[in-house]
């Protein structure tokens, strides 16, 4: 029998398989961003792609990417940690993209938990609480793409 493994022991080698270090990188800055610019600028940006040795982020406004530039020199320190050997040589701030998430809530009604049946790969899922939450947030993506439009992820940078 093997021995049961946690979600945080997979991801590391599964994305390294797959060379999405990148992606792995970004998701560490995601998840402490707001340690790394503070909570105010933290609200109106958000880390969005590592494209070589620049990070690419997302702001909600020029002024908040006025105000990361200023503070290239603290960001690139606090971000140092979480790239692993990787070096961040610049940063590149896009305003105001049309599907930008504000750390607001949205006031949306809430998505049911029945608005759709879940794509069959759902089933696939052995851990019935791991799949409802992944069905919950395929369907809250689903109804922001009905109400905006726009896809969840865009293709270009």
């Amino acid at each position: 029998m093997k021995p049961f493994v946690t979600m945080k022991q997979l991801l590391p080698a599964f994305y390294r398989e797959r060379q999405w270090q990148d992606a792995w990188q970004l998701q560490g800055l995601y998840n402490k961003w707001a340690s790394i610019v503070g909570p105010e600028a933290a609200r109106h940006s958000l880390p969005a792609a590592l494209r070589g040795q620049i990070l690419w982020i997302y702001v909600s406004h020029a002024v908040w990417a006025q105000e990361l530039y200023y503070r290239q020199p603290e960001l690139f320190r606090r971000i140092r940690p979480f790239m692993a050997g990787r070096k961040v040589l610049g940063i590149r701030c896009v305003a105001e993209p049309s599907w930008f998430v504000q750390a607001q809530p949205e006031e949306a009604s809430p998505v049911p938990d029945k608005a759709e049946p879940l794509p069959s790969a759902f089933a696939a899922i052995a851990d019935a609480t791991s799949r409802e939450a992944l069905g919950r947030l395929w369907r809250i993506c689903q109804a922001r793409r009905a109400r905006t439009g726009t896809p969840d992820f865009p293709s270009e940078i």
